[in-house]
């Protein structure tokens, strides 16, 4: 999870033709780490930050120029787009949605018309939260969700709000990711704002790994304790939403293993809703 777009998904050591990291320079040994880890490797430091695209394509381009000698790659028109197509129907079956819409958009900036509203789908789920950035401990009573104090609730939901959105390059939330440390037996609370002129009604659709419960406004408008793997539209549910600012609180429970959500939005008729980094909503329809 990170809070600007990776490139990691476009690399692929298949396009490499010999045993990677044979022959290399110590430069280009150095290159090919952080092209694989998306993290620059500063000299004689032991902290490591986050490529942007920008920085893990330039370091992609130096490689490839540099290391000729392993690259099998098809550079034609041709090889390019079956290259594209393939990579693209990879990335979207993996739900590796940042990478996959990348490579869509190099299709179509090719000249090759892309599938209506193949990008659009890539946008059906909430993929940038504000997440508080502490869990809370939670221990199962007699599988019944913990009860959560309406101040402590509130408190967790202000300190959420003052945090910058991260964004998922999934359509799957991973908690453990954003929480490494942490798994068993912890609560993990992620913030949204919806923004709307007047009132009106929208369907959630989530799914979660393991419990769920939702509050809006203040309220709590969905609660499901279970332990489950994360699967889209597990529950549905909805929701009134005020004119002006409404608050989407979300936690999610974690019994052991995998920790995470995803969560999409429809409006009354069914159509799907793309919420938007400054909280309004709009339907989401293929492009022409």
């Amino acid at each position: 999870m990170v809070s600007d777009q990776s490139a990691v998904g476009f690399f692929n050591l298949d396009e490499l033709g010999r045993s990677v990291g044979a022959d290399l320079n110590p430069e280009s040994f150095l290159t090919l780490a952080e092209i694989l880890s998306a993290q620059a490797i500063p000299e004689g430091q032991r902290d490591l930050n986050n490529l942007s695209s920008e920085e893990w394509l330039e370091r992609w381009r130096k490689f490839r120029e540099e290391n000729t000698a392993y690259q099998t790659f098809d550079r034609s028109r041709e090889g390019l787009l079956a290259w594209h197509r393939r990579a693209a129907e990879e990335q979207e079956k993996d739900m590796d949605l940042d990478a996959a819409a990348w490579h869509i958009e190099r299709l179509k900036a090719m000249g090759e018309a892309a599938e209506p509203g193949r990008i659009e789908r890539l946008e059906t789920f909430v993929r940038a939260w504000r997440f508080a950035p502490r869990t809370e401990p939670w221990r199962e009573i007699l599988n019944t969700p913990v009860p959560l104090d309406p101040e402590k609730r509130k408190s967790i939901e202000e300190v959420a709000a003052s945090q910058p959105l991260l964004r998922s390059r999934s359509s799957r939330m991973d908690l453990l990711l954003l929480f490494p440390q942490k798994g068993a037996d912890e609560a993990a609370y992620a913030l949204r704002t919806i923004v709307t002129d007047r009132p009106r009604s929208i369907k959630v659709l989530a799914g979660s790994d393991d419990g769920l419960r939702v509050w809006l406004n203040g309220n709590l408008v969905w609660e499901r304790f279970i332990l489950r793997a994360t699967i889209p539209d597990q529950d549905s549910f909805s929701v009134q939403l005020s004119p002006g600012e409404n608050r989407l609180l979300v936690e999610v429970t974690n019994l052991h293993g995998g920790w995470g959500f995803c969560l999409r939005l429809e409006d009354e008729t069914g159509r799907k809703l793309r919420l938007k980094e400054d909280g309004t909503l709009e339907p989401i329809e293929p492009s022409e």
